[in-house]
């Protein structure tokens, strides 16, 4: 590496004293292959690359997940859904995608979310490789659920109806699980007396929007019957 680039590089490093293996990112104070970080120690340079190598790989990343997100939804085999159930009917994968962008500020990184009828897992995909979240998904279907699986998706096999693991997530996305309008009222109730306090709801085609004291990040309901809302920590619908 020459010294021109030591100020824009990705580099892999071992700390020695307190930490572990880690990703320094940014300007090397010693361009000669160590430096110092407060209280941790020297660093070893392992490797280093510029960062555009890194970023190009990062694009392809990006570019890759959404191309295998659209194959998924192109090539879903038909299959026959319970007639209280929403056969398999995806909702667009960029509006989805564009509801997700707007609420991830307020989610943590690596944060955990849910997609409840997930189907083989094409918003999942999107929210683990794009969005970098720790993706996991609902589906009552096994058929469908088993291609998500196939390609390395935590789909679980579930009754979101009878579920009630709501709670363990930082983001929660539904899109109307169930054709029965009864028994979608009750999943919708069910989900947001589940969902933590803090949690983001995303959804869509719902038979009713979340509690009014949920806070607003989009509400998109009366022209297109989507958005997403965050359960506040107090109140009615909220635990202190």
């Amino acid at each position: 590496m020459t010294k021109e680039q030591d100020f824009d590089l990705a580099v892999t490093a071992r700390l020695y004293g307190p930490g572990t293996i880690e990703t320094v990112a940014g300007a090397l104070e010693d361009w000669r292959g160590t430096f110092q970080l407060p209280r941790d120690g020297e660093v070893e340079i392992i490797s280093a690359r510029p960062a555009v190598a890194a970023e190009a790989d990062r694009f392809r990343q990006v570019s890759l997940a959404i191309e295998q997100a659209q194959a998924i939804e192109r090539e879903v085999p038909k299959i026959a859904a319970a007639h209280w159930n929403t056969p398999w009917m995806p909702f667009n994968l960029f509006d989805f995608a564009a509801l997700l962008l707007e609420a991830i500020p307020l989610i943590p990184d690596r944060g955990r979310f849910l997609g409840v009828g997930a189907g083989p897992g094409s918003k999942e995909l999107i929210a683990r490789d794009v969005f970098g979240l720790d993706a996991h998904g609902i589906e009552i279907m096994d058929e469908l659920a088993a291609i998500g699986r196939g390609i390395g998706l935590d789909i679980e096999t579930l009754d979101a109806g009878a579920w009630t693991g709501y709670g363990g997530f930082d983001c929660v996305w539904f899109n109307r699980a169930y054709r029965d309008a009864h028994l979608e009222r009750l999943l919708e109730q069910r989900i947001w007396d589940c969902m933590a306090p803090g949690a983001v709801a995303i959804c869509a085609n719902l038979e009713g929007r979340p509690p009014e004291s949920w806070f607003i990040v989009n509400d998109s309901w009366d022209n297109l019957r989507r958005g997403a809302w965050v359960k506040p920590y107090t109140g009615a619908d909220g635990a202190a």
